[in-house]
C-alpha cells in the first residue's frame, strides 16, 4: 500500500471516529437531560450502558488508524508520534465515564432504595470502559 493511500485511510478512520463518537455523546447527553425531567427506568439503564459503545468504537478506530500508520512514510510517522505531550485518549474516555457517573447519580436519586444495584451496574459499565480504554491504549503502543 502506498503512503498516500494509507494517509487517505487514516484520515477516513479519524473522521469516522469523531463523527460517530460525537453523535453518541450528543445522543447520550440528550437522553440524560430528558431522563432527568421524565424518568423511565429502562431508558436510564440503557443510557448507562450506551456510554460503553463510543469507547468501543474509539478503541476500534484507533486500532485501524494505527494499522494504517505503518504504511505511511517514516517522516510522517515520526511527525505524528515524536515529542507529544498532550494525549486525547484518556480525556476522551473520561467524558464517557463522567456520563456513566451521571447516569448512576440519576438512578440513585430516582430510585434510592436500589442504590446498591445502581452502583453495581455503574461499576460494571466503568470496568468495561476501563478495559476498552486499556485495549485502545495497548493497541496503539503495540503497533507504533
Amino acid at each position: 500500500m502506498e503512503s498516500s493511500e494509507a494517509a487517505t485511510w487514516t484520515r477516513h478512520f479519524d473522521t469516522l471516529l469523531w463523527q460517530v463518537t460525537s453523535i453518541f455523546a450528543s445522543a447520550i447527553g440528550a437522553l440524560l437531560a430528558y431522563s432527568y425531567s421524565d424518568f423511565h427506568l429502562p431508558i436510564a439503564i440503557a443510557g448507562l450502558f450506551f456510554t460503553i459503545i463510543p469507547i468501543y468504537f474509539g478503541a476500534s478506530f484507533r486500532e485501524l488508524r494505527y494499522r494504517m500508520s505503518k504504511h505511511l512514510d517514516m517522516s510522517i510517522q515520526n511527525a505524528l508520534s515524536e515529542g507529544r505531550s498532550l494525549y486525547q485518549w484518556q480525556f476522551f474516555v473520561s467524558i464517557f465515564i463522567a456520563f456513566q457517573l451521571l447516569w448512576v447519580m440519576l438512578l440513585t436519586q430516582k430510585l434510592s432504595q436500589f442504590w446498591m444495584v445502581w452502583v453495581l451496574l455503574g461499576f460494571m459499565s466503568f470496568a468495561v470502559s476501563v478495559w476498552l480504554a486499556f485495549i485502545g491504549k495497548h493497541t496503539v503502543d503495540k503497533t507504533v
